[in-house]
Order: C-alpha cells, then structure tokens, then sequence
C-alpha cells in the first residue's frame, strides 16, 4: 500500500475539475458530456474517496505478477479456453506475505491449496512455519492434516 498522504494527492490531481485525468478519459469516451468537479459535489464526493481509499490498500504488485506469471504461460504454449479445463500448463500463486487478496482474476490464499499434496508438500519443504491466512495453522500442519485425510480414506476403502 503506498502512504496516505501521497495516494490522496495522486487522486486530487487525477480527479481536478479543470485538467484531471479522469476527466479526460471519461469525456473522450464520451461517458460524460464535460469536465466535472468530483470532489466538489457531495453525490460524488464520497465514491470518489471511497474508490481512491480501495485503491490505495490493492497491492499494485500481485496485480503486475500475476500478469507476469500469466505472460510466462502463454509465452509457453498455454491458451485460456476454458476455466478449469485441463491445461499443458498452470502457475498459479498460492500464497504471499500479504496476506488474504481477492480480485476478479485471484485469489489468494488460492481456495484449494489446503486440499492439494503436490502444493503444500513442496512448500513444507520450502516454509514448514509460514502461517497461512484465513486459518493461522502453519504449512507444516496443513499438509499433516491432509496427509492424516488422505491415509483415513486409502484404509477406509
């Protein structure tokens, strides 16, 4: 997250009623008629602050990775037909040191890595004692749970 004081001035620039960005994207999409004054009007003062605040807490980073990672996958011969179908290639990020992050195209901590030996076997190797957010338990537990799961339903049937 970048400081306060410096995101609150990149949005005062952007949304200015006389030159801003924001401005001009909108009226050359023809989304607006004219320039508006956006924190001067109490309709759209508040959104505006709010969306300026949502902005300020999205780390800009996971966004540039991700599309990085994605790069690298088309870069190899992956083609996104369909989600969740079968693919020659997938990388995904499972976890980071910041915490909980949900977009339009990520999630982390990814929703089934919990679930899945080949993710959490290596990354116990890697980092037995990260606390893995929402639960808090380490990787090392994660996996002897799953291992423990995994060994009641192979004598189970």
């Amino acid at each position: 997250a970048i400081p306060t004081v410096v995101n609150g001035s990149l949005w005062k620039l952007m949304l200015n009623g006389e030159y801003g960005v924001i401005n001009a994207v909108l009226t050359r999409l023809h989304l607006i008629p004219s320039y508006q004054s956006w924190l001067g009007n109490p309709k759209t003062a508040m959104l505006c602050i709010v969306i300026a605040d949502v902005w300020k807490m999205t780390p800009l980073a996971i966004i540039f990775f991700l599309a990085a990672l994605q790069g690298i996958e088309t870069g190899l011969g992956r083609r996104r037909f369909q989600r969740w179908g079968a693919r020659r290639l997938d990388i995904d990020i499972i976890l980071w040191s910041g915490g909980r992050w949900r977009g339009r195209d990520l999630i982390i901590p990814h929703p089934a890595f919990a679930q899945r030996d080949f993710v959490l076997r290596p990354l116990s190797a890697i980092a037995p004692d990260w606390k893995c957010p929402p639960s808090g338990q380490s990787v090392r537990h994660l996996h002897a749970l799953l291992r423990k799961a995994s060994y009641h339903r192979a004598t189970r049937g």
